[in-house]
C-alpha cells in the first residue's frame, strides 16, 4: 500500500498534465498554479494540479506579421 504523494516535483507535475516543464513555468509565473518551495526545492501539491485541470482557461491568440 503505497499513498499518493501530496506534493510532487515540478517534472513530475507537468507530466501529469501532459505540458512541458516550460509551460508549468510560464504557467507558476503567472501565478496559474501555486507552488511551495521547500529549501531550494520547488513543489506543486496535487491538489494544485487537480484543481488546475478542472477549471476553464482563456487562450489569447497571437496575431503575427504585424
Amino acid at each position: 500500500m503505497n499513498p499518493e504523494p501530496i506534493l510532487v516535483s515540478k517534472k513530475s507535475a507537468a507530466n501529469m498534465l501532459a505540458i512541458s516543464l516550460r509551460t508549468l513555468d510560464n504557467l507558476i509565473a503567472a501565478r496559474e498554479i501555486p507552488v511551495r518551495r521547500i529549501g531550494r526545492r520547488v513543489v506543486v501539491s496535487r491538489r494544485a494540479i487537480e484543481d488546475f485541470a478542472r477549471r476553464d482557461h482563456v487562450t489569447t491568440k497571437i496575431r503575427q506579421g504585424r
